[in-house]
C-alpha cells in the first residue's frame, strides 16, 4: 500500500451553490499547497462535489512524508549572545528547533550573523498528517455567512453529517477533539431521498465511478455538461434559452438531475418576454425556450429538479407542482404589468421627486437632471453629432421606470423595462435603446452601450454617482466601497479606452462641479477636482499592477500632466514591451542623469536657463543629441492619441538615441568654463528632459 490513493468526502445539509463552487476551488488550491508544504508525495489530485458533498482525491499518495535535514534561521547573533552569555532569544530559538543551546551555531545569512540549526522534518505518516490538512480546509473555508448548529463548536456554511476518509481499501478515522464532533462513515452517502441507502466501494478509486453508477455525477464539469445535453434533448424542435449563471447554480442544486418540460397558459404571452424570464430564472430557475428557430417565447419552459427518469408518476407531479407555482408568479407579473401600462412613463417622471437618491443630493429626479446638464456637456466632446432634443427627452426619461411595479420586483430589470415602456408609449427608437444601455456595464460580464447616446448617458450616470459619491465623502477605503465608486470608474475608463474618447478630466469635472453641483469656492472645487482625477489615476494603475507593469513605469506614465485615460492606456500598454529592453532602460538612465544635472544646477544657482541657441555648439555630439531631441518631439507632437503603433513608434526612436547620449556624455563636458557655453549645454539638456516629459515623468523611474 505505498502508492494508493486517498478520498476524502464530507457530506453536508445542501449548501448554496456560489458557496460550494467557491469552496470546490478553494479546497484544490489550498490542498496543493498543503500537501507540499508537509512533504507529502503524490502525482495529482482531484476535487469536487455537488451541493451536499466535496470530495478531494490525491493520487499515487506515499504513505509517509519525505525526511530531510535542513538550516533554519533563528534570530541575529546580537540577539542571542550579550555579555558572553546567552540570551532568551537562544534559548527559544534552541527549543522550537528541538536541539540543545550548545547545537545552535552562527552562520552568514544575506551578509549578517545569524543563529543557525540543522533539523530532521518529515517522517511523519500520513495518519498524523492528513487529520490536521482536512481540519484546516474546513476551519479556514470562507464563507460570506457561516453557522454553528446544536452545541457544535464547529462553523460552516451548513452542518456537517458524515466525511468519509479512505487509502486504497482502508477506512481511516480522524482523532482529535476536531474529528470527534463529526460522525465518520465507511462508505458515501446516496442521495438524501431518491437512494439514501450507502454506495458501496472497496477502493478510494472506486469512488467516483461508484457514485456514477448510482445516479450521482460528482465532477461539476460533467455534470453541467449532462445537463446541458438532457436540456436540448428535452427541448426537441424549440431552443434553450441557456443563462450560464442559472445553469452554473442549477448544477449544485440536484445530484440526480431529470429534465421536465413544463408549459403556462399563453395569455401570459402578452408580458414583455424579459418580465417571463426573470420570473423563471430568477425565481424558479427554470430555462425558457424560444419556438422552433425563431425568437419568439415559447409558453413550455424546463424544469431540472433530481429525479428518477423511470418513475414517471413522480416527474408528472414535479410537473405539475413547478407549473402552479409559475402561474401563480406569471400571474403576479401579468398584475404588475397591468398596473405599469395605466400610465405613459413620462407621465411617471414627476413621481422621481418622491424617490431619494443620497441624503444631501437630492431625489432621483433631481439626479436625471444632473445627468441631463453632465451629457450636454460632455457631448461636445465625445459625440457633437448627437440630437440635442433626443437627448434632454432621454435624460428625462432614463430613471422614470424606477417608479414601476416591475422594476420594483425585479430591480435587475431597471433600464430594460423603462425600455420596453417607452417604445410601446412611442418613443424614438434611439431613446428607448439608450434607456435601456445607460446602465450598462452593471457588472464585468456585460458589453459596453453600442449606440452614441446610450454610452454618454452611461458616462454621465456614472460620473455623477462619482462625483456625488465624492462631495458626500463616501469615497472607497482600502476595506471598503459602498457606493462601488471604484467598479464605475473602471467601467468609464474602459468605455473612454475602447472607444478612444479624448475626455479633459480636470477641465470637465470643475465645470460640472460648479455649474451643476454649485460649488462655487475656488479652493474647495479645486480640492474635490484634483481628488476624482486622482482617483481616475489610480484606477488606471490598478489595471497595470494587476497585469504585473512595473509600478514604476505606472507612476511614470501617470504621473504627467496628461489626463486623458484613452491616451494613458496606450502609452502603458506600449511601455510594456520596453519594460525589458535593454536599449530604453539605458536611454531612460541617461535622461536621468540629464535630469539630475539639471536639478543640481537649479539648486545651486538662481539663474534661469535660457533657450538652445545652434551657433554656439562646438562639438557634433552637443548638436547630434540637439537634432534627435528635436526629431523625437516632432514625433510626439503629432501622435493621434488613437493608436498604439504611434506610441510604439516614439518609445521605439526613444531607445534608438542611445549613441547620441552616450555620445555625448563621452565627449561633452557640460560645466563648461565658458559661461555662454556652459548655459547652452545645459539648456540642451533641459530641453531633452521637458520634451520627455511630456510623456513620461522621468522622476518617477528613480
Amino acid at each position: 500500500m505505498s502508492d494508493e490513493a486517498f478520498l476524502f468526502e464530507l457530506y453536508t445539509e445542501e449548501i448554496p451553490s456560489f458557496y460550494q463552487i467557491r469552496a470546490i476551488s478553494d479546497w484544490s488550491g489550498k490542498l496543493l499547497k498543503q500537501l507540499k508544504e508537509n512533504l507529502l508525495e503524490f502525482s495529482s489530485i482531484e476535487t469536487g462535489g455537488t451541493s451536499r458533498r466535496i470530495f478531494a482525491v490525491i493520487y499515487n499518495l506515499k504513505p509517509n512524508q519525505i525526511s530531510e535535514r535542513k538550516k533554519i534561521k533563528g534570530p541575529p547573533q546580537e540577539m542571542c549572545q550579550k555579555d558572553g552569555k546567552n540570551t532568551p532569544a537562544l534559548t527559544g530559538f534552541a527549543k522550537k528547533a528541538g536541539i540543545s543551546e550548545e547545537e545552535v551555531s552562527f552562520e552568514l545569512w544575506d551578509g549578517k550573523m545569524y543563529a543557525t540549526a540543522e533539523i530532521n522534518t518529515g517522517g511523519k505518516t500520513i495518519h498524523e498528517v492528513l487529520p490536521v490538512i482536512f481540519e484546516n480546509l474546513i476551519k479556514t473555508q470562507a464563507f460570506t455567512r457561516s453557522m454553528r448548529w446544536g452545541t457544535s463548536a464547529i462553523t460552516y456554511a451548513r452542518p456537517l453529517i458524515q466525511y468519509v476518509a479512505m487509502y486504497g481499501s482502508k477506512v481511516l478515522k480522524f482523532e482529535s477533539e476536531f474529528w470527534s464532533m463529526i460522525k465518520s462513515s465507511e462508505l458515501p452517502a446516496g442521495h438524501f431521498i431518491l437512494g439514501p441507502e450507502k454506495i458501496n466501494l472497496n477502493n478510494s478509486l472506486q469512488y467516483i465511478d461508484a457514485l456514477n453508477k448510482s445516479g450521482i455525477n460528482v465532477k461539476p464539469e460533467e455534470r453541467i455538461e449532462k445537463i446541458r445535453k438532457m436540456l436540448n434533448e428535452v427541448a426537441g424542435n424549440d431552443s434553450v434559452i441557456i443563462n450560464e449563471q442559472l445553469l452554473d447554480e442549477v448544477n449544485f442544486l440536484v445530484e440526480k438531475p431529470v429534465v421536465i418540460k413544463g408549459s403556462f397558459p399563453h395569455e401570459f404571452l402578452k408580458m414583455p418576454a424579459v418580465v417571463i424570464l426573470s420570473e423563471m430564472e430568477e425565481h424558479q430557475k427554470y430555462f425558457g425556450l424560444r419556438s422552433g428557430a425563431s425568437e419568439t417565447l415559447s409558453n413550455e419552459f424546463l424544469i431540472v429538479a433530481n429525479g428518477n427518469p423511470n418513475d414517471a408518476e413522480a416527474l408528472e407531479n414535479i410537473r405539475k407542482g413547478n407549473e402552479k407555482v409559475l402561474r401563480a408568479r406569471l400571474s403576479d407579473g401579468s398584475y404588475f404589468f397591468n398596473e405599469d401600462r395605466k400610465k405613459k412613463l413620462f407621465e411617471r417622471v414627476i413621481d422621481l421627486k418622491r424617490m431619494v437618491f443620497h441624503e444631501g443630493m437630492g431625489t432621483i429626479f433631481d439626479k436625471k437632471e444632473r445627468i441631463k446638464e453632465i451629457s450636454k456637456s460632455l457631448a461636445v466632446y465625445i459625440f457633437p453629432d448627437v440630437n440635442g432634443d433626443k437627448l434632454i427627452r432621454a435624460c428625462d426619461l432614463i430613471k422614470a421606470d424606477l417608479t414601476t411595479h416591475l422594476v420594483y420586483e425585479f430591480d435587475h430589470l431597471q433600464g430594460e423595462i423603462g425600455s420596453i415602456y417607452a417604445e410601446m408609449d412611442g418613443e424614438e427608437k434611439e431613446i428607448a435603446t439608450a434607456i435601456k444601455e445607460h446602465y450598462l456595464p452593471r457588472n464585468e460580464k456585460d458589453g459596453h452601450p453600442e449606440s452614441k447616446m446610450g454610452l454618454l448617458l452611461s458616462i454621465a450616470d456614472k460620473i455623477d454617482n462619482i462625483i456625488a459619491g465624492h462631495i458626500l465623502g463616501k469615497q472607497p477605503t482600502a476595506s471598503q466601497d459602498p457606493l462601488g465608486l471604484r467598479r464605475q470608474t473602471l467601467y468609464i475608463i474602459d468605455m473612454l479606452i475602447q472607444n478612444k474618447i479624448d475626455l479633459p478630466l480636470s477641465q470637465i469635472f470643475s465645470q460640472f462641479i460648479k455649474d451643476v453641483y454649485k460649488i462655487t469656492e475656488d479652493k474647495k472645487r479645486s480640492a474635490l477636482t484634483e481628488e476624482i482625477v486622482k482617483f481616475f489615476k489610480g484606477r488606471m494603475a490598478t489595471i497595470f499592477e494587476k497585469e504585473d507593469l512595473d509600478r514604476k513605469f505606472i507612476n511614470a506614465a501617470l504621473g504627467t500632466d496628461n489626463e486623458n485615460m484613452s491616451q494613458l492606456f496606450l502609452i502603458l500598454d506600449v511601455l510594456r514591451g520596453f519594460k525589458d529592453d535593454e536599449r530604453f532602460i539605458k536611454v531612460v538612465d541617461g535622461f536621468k542623469r540629464m535630469n539630475n544635472i539639471i536639478k543640481d544646477f537649479q539648486t545651486k544657482n538662481t539663474a534661469l536657463i535660457p533657450d538652445v541657441v545652434k551657433n554656439i555648439f562646438e562639438l557634433n555630439e552637443e548638436k547630434n543629441l540637439h537634432e534627435v531631441i528635436l526629431k523625437f518631439n516632432e514625433k510626439r507632437l503629432a501622435l493621434s492619441g488613437k493608436s498604439r503603433e504611434e506610441y510604439e513608434g516614439v518609445f521605439s526612436y526613444l531607445a534608438s538615441i542611445k549613441p547620441d547620449i552616450d555620445h555625448f556624455f563621452d565627449k561633452v563636458m557640460v560645466m563648461h568654463e565658458n559661461e555662454k557655453i556652459r548655459m547652452n549645454r545645459l539648456a540642451v539638456l533641459n530641453q531633452a528632459v521637458e520634451y520627455v516629459k511630456n510623456l513620461i515623468n522621468i522622476e518617477m523611474l528613480y
